[in-house]
């Protein structure tokens, strides 16, 4: 099928993410005299969630806001002067009336990508009011390639009224050479674009068995530029990688390219960086026992910490949310088996797409995209993938570890604490399953950038897990952890009237350039306070209940001191 005859071809957007400030054009196929094409400006943030509620059809409660209106043509140019939610909206006389979403974000927001998971049983051949009253951008994850499943239809429906995307969930035989998985997948991807399905930028590498590098050449091969599907912790699906989005690199899919932007940006879809999960929502619901009061206070300290994370960072925020409509079922084994009763279930997942879209933007700094938009913000805006540092604590261990499979799955507690002289290579063995990468202490802080990844764990100073992304050999598919120097640490502080001093005094170790310790239990009230230090650099970090920890950068040398001090103001 021509490229401009799928359904929701004839309304297109250059940009769906951009920064405030900056312009979005629209491209419109068949504009009529009578057409009436308008802006609603930070829609979700501006209206009564109340009244939305009770809308019996999508977006039936839009007009009761004042729009922008625009002059009709083939090319609408508009800027968003304010970060935020906006919807276009085009009532067209040959096409009817379609919407589009799109955002403006400044560095301190945070971008929620809606995925609809389809697994472990297909998507209904039609849906609800209740996942598009939003107006949010959703992709539509799909993993088969016959095109007379029965939701194909409603897919269409959803590119052409909604903007959705379509993400192909990857399902080529591992065992075929990749000349003929290209074509097998090739051929998949044109078949499903005759059908009408806008496949073919964004592919789920998590369906069929993880991510191999073979896999994800084959994926960029036919021509994805998105490759979804990352999960970090997990040795099969990215294990080591960042748990962002960032430009692959030609060694190994896990590794971010070294010296600018390349042809395929990785995404994470499930986001288990943090102790407080966004997704999949059917896990908030066995997890709370069935109630959503329960369940919506631990997704509302996953969105606080969420927004931490873009304020610890500097900036913004990227996370998949999996609003998939069932709760797990057979997930990996009998630990996950919870019986699907429909009624509330539909409950309770009609409140979480209202706290998503009505009440988290009003509250938070929070917008959506899709996977493909993403992208193309990131790929306008950056070289590499900046750094991010997720700060994260656990308030309620029996209800966090729920998405953990080496504490719920195997029935065990983390001990919640590691030690201040902890060795890395007792912890390394120490571990039950190591196929997995899962958090032992109660508080962590995961740090990202585009040459490695690490993990500190109250309240051990050394980074209990490390990745070195800048190798010129491809791992394995469970790669090793980087064999860090290991020094002994004595830490001493001091506080006075006119400030406070924290002192590392580092022996035993050797040489290795750029290393990085975490600074615990600063005392708050030294937050604003002017900072001295010797190392090259520390970074600020707090977590969502106010506790004040650190990380400082130094080269490392076998007998070194490090000291960070904070002066108050005379």
């Amino acid at each position: 099928m021509d490229a401009n005859a799928i359904p929701g071809a004839e309304f297109q957007l250059d940009f769906r993410l951009v920064e405030a400030g900056e312009p979005v054009t629209f491209m419109l196929r068949g504009v009529t005299s009578g057409d009436r094409f308008e802006v609603f400006p930070r829609y979700l943030e501006t209206c009564d969630p109340d009244r939305a509620r009770l809308s019996q059809e999508p977006l039936g409660w839009l007009d009761e806001l004042e729009p922008e209106t625009l002059a009709v043509g083939e090319a609408v140019r508009y800027t968003p002067a304010s970060p935020g939610n906006y919807l276009a909206r085009w009532t067209s006389s040959r096409h009817g009336v379609e919407y589009r979403y799109f955002a403006a974000i400044d560095q301190s927001y945070v971008v929620y990508r809606p995925a609809v998971w389809n697994w472990p049983t297909p998507f209904s051949a039609s849906g609800g009011a209740e996942i598009h009253n939003g107006g949010l951008p959703l992709d539509w994850c799909i993993n088969s390639d016959r095109t007379d499943e029965p939701y194909i239809p409603r897919l269409k429906e959803e590119q052409k009224r909604f903007g959705g995307g379509v993400v192909y969930g990857f399902s080529a035989p591992p065992d075929l050479p990749p000349e003929e998985a290209i074509n097998a997948i090739s051929c998949a991807v044109s078949a499903l674009r005759n059908a009408g399905l806008d496949v073919g930028r964004t592919a789920n590498l998590w369906y069929g068995g993880g991510l191999p590098n073979a896999k994800v050449g084959v994926a960029r091969a036919v021509g994805f530029d998105v490759i979804d599907g990352y999960v970090p912790r997990a040795h099969t699906c990215g294990l080591g990688a960042p748990y962002y989005p960032f430009f692959i690199g030609g060694t190994d899919y896990r590794f971010p390219c070294q010296n600018g932007q390349s042809s395929a940006i990785a995404c994470v879809f499930d986001f288990v960086g943090s102790w407080h999960f966004h997704g999949p929502i059917g896990f908030h619901r066995p997890t709370a026992r069935g109630s959503w009061e329960r369940a919506r206070h631990y997704i509302d300290l996953a969105a606080r910490e969420a927004v931490m994370t873009a304020q610890n960072s500097g900036v913004h925020n990227f996370i998949t949310t999996l609003v998939n409509f069932e709760s797990p079922i057979a997930w990996g084994s009998p630990a996950y088996d919870v019986v699907w009763d429909e009624g509330r279930g539909r409950d309770f997942f009609e409140n979480y797409m209202h706290l998503l879209a009505f009440e988290h933007p009003r509250r938070w700094p929070i917008v959506f995209a899709r996977a493909a938009d993403y992208a193309d913000y990131f790929r306008a805006h950056y070289a590499a993938m900046p750094r991010r540092l997720v700060s994260s604590i656990t308030h309620d261990i029996e209800y966090d570890r729920y998405w953990t499979d080496e504490w719920h799955e195997k029935g065990l507690m983390p001990t919640g604490y590691v030690p201040v002289s902890q060795s890395l290579r007792a912890f390394r063995e120490a571990r039950a399953m190591p196929q997995y990468n899962i958090p032992v202490s109660w508080e962590f802080i995961n740090y990202n950038d585009n040459r490695r990844t690490c993990r500190f764990e109250y309240a051990c100073p050394k980074p209990v897990h490390y990745y070195d992304l800048t190798g010129n050999t491809p791992w394995s598919d469970r790669p090793c952890e980087t064999d860090l120097p290991d020094p002994e640490i004595s830490v001493s502080t001091r506080t006075a009237p006119d400030g406070h001093e924290i002192v590392y005094t580092i022996t035993g170790g050797t040489v290795f350039p750029d290393y990085l310790l975490a600074i615990w239990d600063i005392p708050r009230e030294y937050r604003t306070c002017r900072c001295e230090t010797n190392a090259k650099e520390f970074i600020w970090v707090e977590n969502t209940d106010g506790n004040c920890r650190g990380i400082v950068r130094f080269d490392l040398e076998p007998d070194c001191t490090i000291f960070v001090r904070w002066h108050r103001a005379t």
